[in-house]
């Protein structure tokens, strides 16, 4: 171990939070197959995540409403007395949402409640980000802070908290798999069924067996914040990123009286941080580095916001990206999955659902 990692081993402070920000090249290169992606569907409120039932119908969350879209047609399911951060088709045909406020919610197709649950292993069920039914039949839940909703994201980013963590429910009980995670956003099974977690504030992969021991990082240093992760029938992973880290925004993540002062005096639109969508304001932080002659902001300039899905192999190693570079629309991407041949991702930025026809595998 080197005298750096020492010395943030004794400042307790996890490396992963600091490593230098990997390059985009290889699998990670840049493109425009994002941005070139065609809109399918915007719902009247910011959609956020996207899953695949069995029959192949798509559900989409937007606010308070769950959407069901059959053959390309979207139709409301109903709309919940509280924000929904995500969705889970369960095996048997039923739903599990994740509803600001309210806790954990299993309903059927049509969106008649079956059941709640506020707690679990003595945890309070709030801010709920990512659900994964494990092959032994546990429910694994995610919750992204224990000090924040899921609207205030921000905040927590910004407070530095890390009081995410992952619960466990089953017929045989309830248990705590991991606490003082940094955003825990996704949940996604290996083949060995060990939980694969997407830690947005430590931008990285870890992975923990079901008694809760840490086992590896299979993806230690991102470029970005991860979100939901989703597996495909071919075991792959697709994971979808809603902002990139920058150089300066991880500077101002280590400098607290900076940090505090920027948090209590300045509007959060325009603190220094990761958005969903850029507002092109002239209040924004970091015009200097955006924009080059003649107003014009080149794809290459550090990254306010950002659209980004990375496919994954069943090793969680990454196969290819696709991207909306700086300048574009589809920003924030927070959920993607594949479906057939196609890929849809919820572009949170702009509140789209974009589909792009895959090619090959």
């Amino acid at each position: 171990m080197g005298i750096f990692s020492r010395l943030l081993e004794f400042a307790g402070i996890q490396k992963a939070e600091y490593d230098f920000i990997p390059s985009l090249e290889g699998p990670w290169a840049p493109n425009n197959m994002l941005e070139a992606a065609t809109e399918l569907f915007i719902p009247s409120s910011s959609p956020d995540m996207v899953a695949v039932e069995g029959d192949g119908d798509l559900l989409v969350t937007a606010g308070k409403e769950l959407y069901r879209v059959a053959a390309g047609i979207p139709s409301l399911v109903r709309a919940f007395p509280g924000t929904l951060t995500t969705v889970f088709p369960d095996s048997d045909g039923s739903l599990w949402l994740g509803c600001e406020g309210h806790g954990l919610l299993q309903v059927d197709r049509v969106g008649t409640e079956i059941q709640r649950k506020t707690e679990v292993a003595s945890v309070q069920l709030s801010c709920i980000t990512s659900l994964v039914r494990h092959h032994d039949g546990t429910l694994l839940i995610a919750m992204g802070s224990r000090q924040n909703g899921a609207e205030d994201w921000i905040h927590d980013l910004m407070g530095r908290a890390r009081s995410g963590c992952i619960v466990a429910l089953s017929t045989s009980g309830e248990r705590v798999i991991a606490t003082g995670l940094g955003w825990p956003s996704g949940l996604a099974l290996d083949h060995q069924g060990n939980v694969c977690v997407a830690l947005a504030w430590n931008h990285c992969l870890q992975r923990y067996g079901l008694n809760g021991r840490l086992l590896d990082r299979p993806i230690p240093n991102l470029p970005g914040y991860p979100a939901h992760v989703s597996r495909a029938s071919d075991g792959h992973h697709w994971m979808a990123l809603f902002g990139m880290r920058t150089q300066l925004i991880d500077f101002i993540l280590r400098e607290d009286e900076f940090r505090a002062d920027m948090m209590r005096n300045v509007d959060p639109r325009y603190w220094i941080r990761p958005t969903l969508l850029a507002e092109d304001s002239y209040m924004e932080p970091l015009q200097g580095g955006s924009i080059k002659k003649l107003g014009i902001t080149k794809a290459w300039a550090p990254p306010r916001s950002y659209g980004l899905v990375v496919e994954l192999d069943e090793n969680f190693l990454p196969l290819r990206s696709f991207h909306s570079r700086v300048g574009g629309r589809h920003h924030g991407i927070t959920s993607a999955v594949r479906s057939g041949n196609q890929l849809l991702a919820v572009a949170k930025g702009p509140g789209i659902l974009l589909s792009i026809e895959l090619e090959g595998k």
